[in-house]
């Protein structure tokens, strides 16, 4: 039995709770950070290895301190934009982290196809 997607709906539908808790009326914000993160942790539930840092690792390329600081402006200008609202942040980090994690679960897959 596939046992991520179980884990996956239960982070979810958690991470949506806690919004709601928090005080956001609008459903459809609820619902989307929910499925963020019923995404993210689907591909972490699946290959728990897709958490390590290799993804953000920037060794490989000669630009990587460019790399480095549009990943930390990207992440921060979450904060800034939504003026430090607590439920946009997380729906804005786990947008950030379900896109690293499936890059990284791309590569992955390209790399050693599953049978």
């Amino acid at each position: 039995m596939n046992r991520a997607l179980p884990i996956a709906v239960t982070v979810g539908v958690s991470i949506g709770t806690a919004v709601a808790a928090l005080g956001q009326s609008a459903w459809v914000v609820v619902i989307s950070v929910s499925a963020l993160y019923t995404g993210w942790s689907y591909f972490v539930a699946r290959d728990p290895a897709l958490l390590s840092l290799e993804g953000l690792s920037f060794e490989d390329t000669e630009d990587s301190i460019g790399y480095a600081v549009g990943l930390f402006g990207g992440s921060v200008f979450g904060v800034g934009i939504y003026d430090l609202s607590v439920v946009a942040f997380v729906g804005y980090i786990g947008a950030i982290g379900f896109l690293v994690t499936a890059s990284a679960a791309y590569r992955l897959e390209q790399a050693a196809p599953r049978s």
